[in-house]
């Protein structure tokens, strides 16, 4: 055996680089294991370092122990003894991630009914001394308590219904003592919000307290969660923070800032709700946005341009322009129901146009970009040109309603050709395309340039007067892996055009082929090009 095969770091290694084969890699890995002694290890810890679900490990269990019912739910046969747990104990002691798919594909796992939680939970035969990432639903709550152990450094907790609310708070505020070094918290919640069980229990005390002693908490989302104001003055002091989507309004944050020097010292992302937008302008002043990446903004209002416009402004000054890359603003339509609409299509205060958002250009960085508002949105093949050459990381752009830009507006089609030209790396668009504006030629669009990342193309309330073989001839020109294409109106044309793609792409393939076999034997000597 070579000299490096001895050396357990490297095995792991290769075993983790043949774990990733998506068919054979598991079973490739598993007969590794089995290979000899030197190879059992590190084979075992890959195979057992991530688990999606608690079933696998219960299936170590005797088969004689256990069954599967009709509803895919394993359940115990017979009562259990510590034996028969012995190889589930030693599998468990190897799990670093519990609740996560360790490979792309998915796959469906049995549930672990109640009659196995209770043997489990009154024996003690399981324990996880060095699992680092839990996410709790995989279990009620009132059973997560064996997997707080000391090493957690990620754990997502589901905010469970009424009947265990308090259960929830309680265990929240275990994670002081239990997991003092975690760095990550997610709490996330399915049900509407005011069915969570953080807005049914007073937590004014709970998440000061849970805040205060976790040290070293990087990544905070407490769903649905509005948080105290001691919680929010914890979170602007913290050294540690680099991540906080948080639910509470930009007004909350403003009188927990430190006065003495800037608040958030080392937030990169930013999520939060606001009635008022001048609000969110206030809060990039009085924090340090020098290190900000990305900032996703939810209105409970309607600005109008000039308040984007000074938002805007605020952001380009504060951020960095070599760091700051993702911007999303969007709406909560639920808050917004409760208040009175302005007639924002036909009216010039709310017109968005390449003046309003002209201050960000300078932040070069931008990779995400999603200004989803309901107004109206004028812009033109030359405004899209200057915004594709400010921001050429682009990976998603959305500009403008869902419901489209306004009557008669809209960009042409050559604008397509300039952002597959310009944006190599986009993976997400989504314009609104005016027919009356539509000059290209259907022939060769792209004329050599294409986007082969974007794989998805929204197109609103867009009306072509093209042909829909024309249309998708067009696209598949510049977007050879297209796969998807989304509108709010005409969609009898657009599903058509949909329905035309993967004819055209394989055109395209053929097309690409041919010329790049051609230009290739047109260059080479005439010895080789007659030996092809």
């Amino acid at each position: 055996m070579h000299e490096c095969l001895r050396r357990p770091a490297v095995l792991f290694k290769i075993f983790h680089l043949v774990f990733q084969e998506p068919l054979l890699g598991p079973k490739t890995v598993a007969a590794l294991a089995a290979t000899c002694q030197r190879f059992r290890n590190p084979a075992l810890d890959i195979l057992w370092w991530t688990l999606p679900a608690l079933a696998p490990l219960v299936m170590c269990l005797p088969m004689d122990a256990w069954h599967l019912t009709d509803k895919r739910t394993m359940s115990l046969r017979r009562p259990t003894t510590l034996e028969d747990w012995a190889r589930c104990r030693i599998y468990g002691r190897r799990i670093v991630r519990l609740g996560f798919c360790p490979q792309p594909r998915q796959q469906v796992y049995p549930r672990i009914d109640g009659t196995i939680l209770n043997a489990l939970a009154l024996n003690r035969v399981l324990d996880f001394p060095i699992l680092q990432e839990f996410c709790g639903d995989l279990v009620p709550t009132w059973f997560m308590g064996m997997f707080l152990v000391p090493t957690l450094r990620s754990l997502e907790l589901g905010i469970p219904s009424d009947d265990q609310k308090f259960i929830f708070v309680t265990l929240l505020d275990s994670l002081r003592t239990r997991c003092p070094d975690l760095q990550v918290l997610r709490l996330t919640c399915n049900r509407p919000p005011s069915r969570s069980a953080c807005r049914c229990v007073d937590t004014s005390s709970v998440f000061p307290r849970l805040l205060a002693d976790l040290k070293h908490l990087e990544v905070f989302y407490p769903a649905h969660t509005i948080l105290p104001s001691g919680a929010l003055r914890i979170l602007a002091a913290s050294s540690t923070l680099r991540v906080l989507l948080s639910d509470n309004d930009a007004e909350d944050f403003l009188p927990e800032l430190p006065p003495e020097h800037p608040g958030f010292p080392r937030l990169q992302y930013l999520t939060i709700r606001t009635k008022e937008l001048g609000k969110c302008s206030e809060l990039l002043k009085r924090m340090d946005a020098g290190g900000l990446q990305g900032v996703r903004i939810t209105l409970a209002c309607y600005p109008t341009a000039l308040e984007f416009y000074a938002f805007f402004m605020v952001l380009a000054e504060r951020c960095s322009a070599h760091v700051f890359s993702a911007l999303c603003i969007v709406e909560d339509k639920r808050r917004l129901r409760s208040i009175e609409e302005p007639n924002l299509w036909d009216s010039d205060d709310h017109l968005i146009t390449p003046d309003t958002i002209q201050p960000l250009l300078v932040l070069k960085n931008i990779q995400w970009f999603t200004i989803c508002v309901t107004c109206a949105c004028d812009f033109n093949d030359a405004s899209i040109e200057q915004m594709t050459g400010a921001w050429p990381k682009m990976r998603q752009f959305h500009l403008g309603s869902d419901v489209g830009w306004g009557v008669g507006l809209g960009v042409s089609m050559d604008t397509l050709i300039t952002i597959a030209r310009a944006w190599s790396m986009l993976e997400a668009l989504y314009v609104c395309v005016n027919a009356d504006t539509t000059r290209s030629s259907v022939g060769r669009p792209g004329n050599g340039f294409c986007c082969e990342t974007l794989v998805a193309l929204y197109v609103g309330t867009s009306r072509l007067n093209m042909k829909a073989a024309e249309t998708a001839a067009f696209l598949t020109d510049l977007f050879p892996n297209l796969s998807g294409i989304f509108a709010i109106d005409n969609q009898q044309y657009w599903t058509e055009v949909q329905d035309l793609l993967y004819c055209m792409q394989v055109v395209r393939i053929q097309e690409r082929a041919w010329i790049a076999g051609h230009e290739y034997g047109r260059d080479q000597p005439s010895s080789v090009t007659c030996d092809r």
